[in-house]
């Protein structure tokens, strides 16, 4: 029923379900949009829900999916935690791009940035003085951030982010309820959302510093997304 009421519009990309909730990465035209986030919305019975938007594609040759695939799954991300005990709600304090910024930018030596992506993400792109958790899949994180506890506790503050703020839920309510951080801020709607704001308000202030240094990597065929979208 999703997939064909999602077909209609002539979308494509994925949407993964499972009982944790959903995530997905779409393309369809710019004038359908409005239409589609009702659609979405009644779909997955979520009058709140939110959209990540990403760049806007120049023509049908660009689209980075080939067809539209909607799967059922135990987990939207694969994490090998016994997440019975976890609450995904309570995952530390989501601040905006705007007020990530300027937390960043008046950073003091009693927090820590964490970069919650694998290492050929990292390596290609962070923000200024993130320290990487070198993951090759993200199920890696909790032992790694085990370790680093004694290094988390002595911080005031732990700033985490991801590219699109799925990852950091997940990191966020594990360092919040397992390992006992109390403040925890993570980047809403990850380094994706950061770009787009700061497109947008770069126009308004040339002087603005943009805080994430490199290229952004994504997991479809654009693979990775520079500064001037090629």
């Amino acid at each position: 029923h999703i997939k064909s009421s999602l077909q209609q519009y002539d979308i494509y990309g994925t949407l993964l379900i499972s009982p944790e909730g959903y995530n997905g990465q779409m393309a369809l035209k710019t004038s359908l949009f409005d239409e589609f986030k009702v659609i979405m919305s009644e779909l997955l019975n979520d009058k709140d829900l939110r959209i990540n938007i990403g760049s806007k594609l120049t023509s049908r040759q660009d689209l980075p999916y080939e067809k539209l695939l909607v799967k059922f799954k135990d987990q939207i991300l694969t994490d090998k935690l016994d997440s019975k005990d976890i609450d995904w709600r309570e995952s530390g304090n989501e601040i905006t791009p705007e007020n990530w910024h300027k937390r960043l930018t008046n950073k003091s030596n009693s927090s820590i940035l964490i970069d919650c992506r694998n290492f050929y993400e990292s390596s290609i792109g962070q923000f200024k003085g993130a320290e990487h958790l070198n993951t090759t899949k993200f199920s890696e994180s909790w032992e790694i951030l085990e370790k680093k506890i004694p290094e988390l506790e002595k911080h005031e503050e732990v700033y985490i982010y991801c590219t699109g703020g799925i990852r950091c839920n997940k990191v966020g309510a594990y360092l919040t309820q397992k390992l006992g951080i109390k403040n925890v801020y993570r980047l809403q709607d990850g380094i994706i959302g950061y770009e787009r704001w700061y497109k947008q308000n770069k126009a308004y202030n040339p002087e603005l510093d943009n805080l994430f240094e490199g290229k952004n990597y994504l997991f479809d065929n654009r693979r990775i997304i520079t500064d001037n979208n090629n």
